[in-house]
């Protein structure tokens, strides 16, 4: 049941990541990158790269933190995993967004999105149409930013994130505010 004791680690890591704990997640993730190897267990690897990347852009090692998004990308795709692969897409998107690099933010998330589509993964839709809105308002399109965040809200609700439909709401707020509305 190791498959199942590295999801939950990875889901720990998450946990971990979000409380600003950044010490205790990277010793989980490095132990497991340590133990595991990409050619026999490529999916939990490319689950904690993905987890160690997120890590270090928290700790503005970006140039790192990319790569390890990329690899861990690969390994997805290289495994038929186009959820996974679509998600780390957006989050790609995000990250690159988040550090000012708006065009590589708005090629992934382009990317994430025709994943996402082809595979209608409607999360993983939701989730790229909401940093298309981001990227959108962050270069002054607004009317663009809030067709894309709307998309995105309502897809959201639809999957019962109230959460995330909130998060994405307050976005549209500021395109609206932006375009005059």
């Amino acid at each position: 049941q190791r498959a199942i004791a590295d999801v939950l680690r990875a889901q720990l890591v998450r946990s971990l990541i979000a409380c600003g704990d950044l010490d205790q997640a990277d010793e989980i993730v490095r132990k497991a990158l340590e133990r595991l190897d990409a050619t026999t267990a490529a999916p939990r690897v490319a689950s904690f790269l993905r987890e160690s990347a997120l890590i270090r852009l928290r700790r503005k090692d970006v140039k790192r933190g990319m790569a390890e998004l990329a690899e861990a990308r690969s390994l997805f795709a290289k495994g038929g995993n186009r959820r996974e692969e679509a998600l780390t897409l957006h989050r790609i998107a995000h990250a690159a967004l988040d550090e000012g690099d708006l065009t590589q933010a708005a090629e992934r998330a382009k990317e994430a999105l025709a994943l996402a589509n082809r595979i209608k993964h409607a999360r993983a839709i939701a989730l790229a149409r909401e940093v298309q809105g981001r990227i959108a308002l962050a270069t002054e399109r607004p009317a663009e930013a809030i067709s894309a965040l709307r998309d995105a809200a309502a897809s959201l609700k639809r999957l019962g994130d109230d959460v995330g439909a909130l998060h994405v709401s307050e976005w549209m707020l500021r395109a609206q505010i932006l375009s005059g509305e």
